[in-house]
């Protein structure tokens, strides 16, 4: 049981590293190695043309990554979860799938609440089982492209010396359309030109003066870049302020998000920037 649970840590770290560090795009000196699959070989690939349009300017463009004091990242503020997927999901294994590696007679309770700028908001709809009740069932299909959620897993289980040990796994997602939108010139030329046109205003940064923010704005279904907002105010207001204005005079085009029956839908994204470590 302990060897499980020590499995739950270890993948919550990788996959957090992995998801935070994924967008950055940048050619450098640290590689993350990925294996080439169905989601970056278009040889192997099973899915639509237009998902495959997707993982060759997002995904493939994804396969390394830099370690940098001040980071870019362009993606969904948290795991993007399809709406598809969630709408056929009955079970907590649909939604956790094989991140986490879980004995189901340890679950005692799973919870789902909306967020909100990162809090968590509403009230928490309990359940007994890791089968969704209906309130839950509810919960899910009422969400919308871009709404952020947690997945709150209570558990009990048993250490080395026979006592019970509660925790609780609280992973975020954001709902996404089955093909996302994408920066049709690639993303690691969007992440390339963003941080060229911000270099000369970090330059003269040292650590203590980088802080973190996120800069929230929409792909309309028409391809457009609207809605621009910012999270939280940042300690460096230039930068915030040019990198609104590069966004909105991208010298590229994006391509808009896709539903599952194909037709063209808005969907939210954040550049978030600053330091990676905030």
């Amino acid at each position: 049981m302990t060897q499980a649970y020590s499995k739950i840590t270890l993948l919550i770290i990788v996959l957090s590293f992995v998801a935070f560090t994924a967008f950055t795009g940048q050619p450098f000196e640290k590689k993350i190695e990925l294996s080439l699959n169905e989601e970056t070989d278009p040889k192997k690939s099973t899915k639509s043309a237009d998902e495959q349009a997707y993982n060759n300017h997002v995904l493939n463009d994804s396969l390394e990554a830099i370690e940098q004091e001040f980071y870019y990242n362009i993606g969904t503020r948290y795991g993007a979860i399809k709406k598809s997927e969630l709408l056929s999901a009955t079970h907590i294994v649909d939604i956790y799938k094989t991140d986490y590696e879980l004995e189901l007679a340890d679950i005692k309770s799973i919870e789902l609440s909306r967020v909100n700028v990162g809090r968590w908001e509403g009230p928490k709809l309990g359940g007994s089982e890791a089968t969704f009740n209906e309130p839950q069932r509810q919960f899910i299909e009422e969400l919308n492209f871009s709404d952020d959620f947690v997945v709150i897993t209570n558990l009990v289980h048993e250490n080395e010396l026979n006592q019970l040990i509660p925790e609780m796994i609280a992973p975020h997602y954001t709902v996404v359309p089955e093909v996302q939108a994408y920066y049709i010139p690639g993303k690691r030329n969007l992440l390339n030109y963003i941080r060229s046109e911000n270099a000369a205003l970090i330059k003269d940064l040292s650590q203590d003066d980088i802080g973190a923010a996120a800069i929230f704005f929409t792909i309309t279904k028409n391809g457009e870049l609207r809605d621009i907002e910012v999270d939280r105010e940042n300690t460096l207001p230039a930068i915030q302020l040019n990198l609104i204005d590069l966004l909105k005079n991208l010298p590229g085009q994006w391509e808009a998000a896709r539903n599952a029956d194909g037709e063209k839908v808005d969907q939210r994204l954040m550049l978030f920037f600053g330091n990676q470590g905030c």
